[in-house]
């Protein structure tokens, strides 16, 4: 028996939107945790300091993980770094905004800390 030609397209579509899915959302961040963590490292990437205001996002953050008992990691010094980096502090501050509805106490006023002083530093950029 023949299977129809549009039945064949439909579970081989079907199937392709199952597996790309996962694969999608393998590459984006879920909890607060992986939010921090992204925003740390693009702030970390980054050479210029923005009259103190990146390195003191960062020690924000670093006080909002130790609260939440998160490990931030610094990159590799041989990445090169960022050659848009207002982008990075713009995706860095979205990061931790959407970290938000994730942290709570002591550890939430370093994180909303932490965007005062990134959108300070975009004022000066």
């Amino acid at each position: 028996m023949k299977t129809p030609f549009f039945r064949r397209c439909a579970v081989l579509l079907a199937t392709l939107a199952l597996c790309a899915v996962p694969a999608l959302r393998a590459g984006t961040p879920t909890t607060a945790g992986d939010h921090i963590r992204e925003a740390y490292v693009r702030l970390a990437g980054l050479e210029q300091d923005y009259h103190g205001h990146r390195a003191a996002a960062m020690e924000e953050l670093e006080s909002t993980a130790k609260l939440m008992h998160l490990e931030l990691e610094t990159p590799d010094p041989a990445t090169e770094p960022s050659l848009k980096p207002d982008r990075e502090i713009v995706a860095a501050r979205k990061a931790l905004t959407d970290a938000r509805p994730g942290v709570s106490g002591k550890a939430l006023k370093h994180l909303n800390q932490a965007i005062r002083h990134l959108s300070s530093a975009l004022k000066l950029g």
